[in-house]
């Protein structure tokens, strides 16, 4: 490892003064700032790179805790190790999900648990940009990619269609006919870059709310309202709980749930029934149709990207639906479970947080 500048925050001048001789001694060569003031730490690390920053958690103007939301904010893939006392680990553990990156108890300092310590925080703190910052690349391509790709299919259709017009009369040609399939398959695939456009960019922060279920399922009900008259369908809706969601990825998730409720249904009568209940801190909203059903073997592997159940002649879909609905409840911190039987209908669990009174609207 490369000549390391590491960034030690206490109030407790002798403590610092030790932790500086470890450092010295498992990073040789490495620069050693010490601060014994927490409101002096931006500062420093907006005027200097630190690979790391340990701060000690119990300070008297500005506790470790709030110092590391502070510098997550500006720097968000800084290493930061949060140093605490006697009976803190579950504070400090707890504190990671607020932009720290790993805790050490300082009855555990020696020198190559800092040593370990800091190269762990360093790692991860790295990977996690990669990771970022690939993924970031892989949305924008994706949005680059479906925006190049509509054009030409736009073109496709376009054509095919002032082919099918010069025909005239003459519809029922092997021409009329190929031309059909090239249409519907060009069609086909302008819709399947819609939705992959859509789960990558479903990886994006959205806003959470305090959400009424009840409306959220009747608007999805009125926008679907040509499709359940043309399926001969019905919604059966009895809820009116409070959820944690973003209204935009409720209706996307339960519009899928209906529709495939709906397609993939060989009764006379094709139903949704979708209820609700509050569950512990949470809501779980369930989903049922009776429709095929889906085989146990299957009732995981339904939410994997582009998998289907089948041929394209018996139900037209991309294989994606599922996982994106997956993937947008995941956004709202919530999770879905499927229990089926072939010839028995389907049932989807849903799980996400109940509204809480007072609550402001957060970004997830």
């Amino acid at each position: 490892m490369e000549t390391l500048s590491l960034l030690f925050v206490d109030d407790d001048p002798l403590f610092l003064d030790l932790i500086s001789l470890i450092a010295g001694g498992v990073f040789p060569g490495a620069q050693v700032v010490t601060l014994e003031d927490p409101n002096l730490v931006r500062a420093a690390c907006e005027r200097q790179h630190f690979d790391c920053v340990l701060l000690d958690y119990r300070m008297p103007t500005l506790n470790g805790l709030a110092c590391a939301k502070g510098l997550n904010r500006i720097l968000p893939y800084l290493p930061i190790i949060l140093v605490t006392g006697s009976g803190d680990e579950t504070l400090a553990t707890s504190a990671m999900h607020a932009g720290v990156t790993d805790y050490i108890p300082k009855s555990r300092l020696k020198a190559q648990s800092l040593k370990r310590a800091i190269k762990n925080a360093i790692q991860i703190t790295s990977q996690r940009r990669v990771i970022d910052e690939q993924r970031a690349e892989l949305e924008t391509f994706a949005h680059a990619l479906a925006h190049d790709f509509k054009q030409p299919l736009r073109q496709i259709t376009t054509f095919t269609q002032m082919i099918s017009d010069e025909l005239g009369d003459d519809k029922g040609s092997d021409v009329a006919t190929h031309m059909a399939f090239v249409d519907a398959a060009a069609r086909r695939l302008a819709n399947l870059v819609d939705v992959m456009s859509d789960y990558t960019l479903l990886g994006q922060p959205v806003p959470i709310t305090n959400l009424n279920l009840r409306d959220v399922v009747s608007d999805v009900s009125v926008a679907l309202s040509c499709y359940i008259e043309e399926r001969a369908g019905r919604i059966v809706i009895d809820v009116d709980q409070n959820i944690r969601g973003n209204a935009t990825l409720m209706a996307q998730v339960l519009q899928n749930l209906i529709v495939n409720g709906l397609k993939y249904n060989a009764s006379s009568s094709p139903t949704v029934w979708i209820s609700a209940a509050y569950v512990d801190d949470g809501v779980e909203i369930l989903v049922r149709d009776n429709g095929i059903g889906i085989d146990r073997q299957y009732h995981e592997a339904v939410f994997a990207p582009l998998v289907r159940l089948h041929s394209e002649a018996a139900y037209s879909g991309t294989g994606l639906g599922l996982t994106m609905v997956r993937k947008a409840l995941a956004r709202q911190k919530g999770s879905i479970t499927c229990s089926s039987e072939p010839g028995r209908g389907s049932e989807f669990c849903i799980r996400l947080a109940a509204a809480r009174a007072g609550r402001r609207s957060a970004v997830g």
